[in-house]
């Protein structure tokens, strides 16, 4: 009920602003962003019923080695202390490895010398934020944020060969208790010189123990953190402006029932690339 009046006062709140819109330059903004993790680690668990999963590092037990994302973002200006933003990002994984003892995984076990591949592991992140700048000069800005993200995250171990046990299920999808979340965020625009910017950021959501509206084997309870800070430096030409980024992100999600209790988490240093036009 929350999370829809959440909705509603954003919708209002955007609408109200449309109305009284003044004109502005660079009111709407198109941002292409390419990252890489330089250095990375996480770890999956997922237990059914009676059978506790082992926990699994993606570096050391599954060998994951790369890490790597694309984003586009749109951000609309009301005024100089209003605005919308929307983003979209697709998150993708390499590596495998094979196993050295039977693993015990999602109410099955893989055999010791099963390889694993987790490349057809899929995340993806739709945002919507509201931004507020309550203070703005020449040479600087400071934006705060309030909005909702959605994660859809299906976790893959594909074997080579069929597990132990009746279930041969090989993924888990924590998508599927999928739900706008709350998050708050701020960012510390500088411009030192015409043209040249350094932008500070951080953004995140925290839930803990939320009770979603989805059952398998008793109600699913969910919990979730998100974290991304940035450091980035960009320069803008006429209506172009490229720029580079150190970005340091965390993500852990948790679903817990009866039956299950699955837990996945990553935190990683990414290099990040982005050209944004403005229009």
């Amino acid at each position: 009920m929350w999370v829809r009046l959440l909705w509603v006062c954003a919708l209002l709140a955007m609408a109200g602003q449309a109305l009284y819109a003044a004109p502005l330059d660079d009111r709407l903004s198109l941002e292409l962003r390419a990252d890489y993790a330089a250095d990375f680690d996480g770890f999956i668990q997922v237990r059914e019923h009676s059978l506790e999963g082992e926990h699994l590092g993606l570096h050391d037990s599954l060998g994951v080695d790369q890490w790597f994302s694309m984003s586009f973002e749109a951000a609309w200006r009301f005024d100089d202390c209003n605005g919308i933003r929307a983003g979209f990002t697709w998150n993708q994984f390499r590596g495998g490895k094979t196993l050295d003892h039977d693993t015990p995984h999602d109410g099955a076990i893989f055999a010791a010398g099963t390889t694993i591949d987790f490349r057809p592991t899929r995340w993806w992140r739709a945002e919507v934020w509201y931004e507020y700048t309550p203070w703005r000069t020449d040479w600087g800005a400071l934006t705060l944020l309030a909005g909702v993200t959605i994660d859809d995250l299906n976790v893959f171990l594909k074997p080579n060969r069929p597990r132990l046990g009746t279930k041969q299920e090989y993924h888990e999808d924590f998508g599927a208790q999928r739900m706008p979340l709350p998050a708050l965020g701020a960012r510390l625009a500088i411009e030192p010189t015409a043209g040249l910017q350094l932008v500070f950021g951080a953004r995140g959501t925290y839930v803990d123990n939320l009770a979603t509206w989805y059952f398998e084997g008793g109600r699913i309870y969910h919990s979730q953190t998100n974290l991304d800070v940035s450091a980035a430096i960009s320069y803008r030409i006429a209506e172009l402006e490229f720029g580079a980024a150190l970005r340091y992100r965390v993500f852990r999600i948790e679903d817990h029932s009866r039956e299950d209790g699955n837990e996945f988490g990553l935190r990683g240093t990414h290099v990040e690339f982005y050209v944004r036009v403005m229009l």
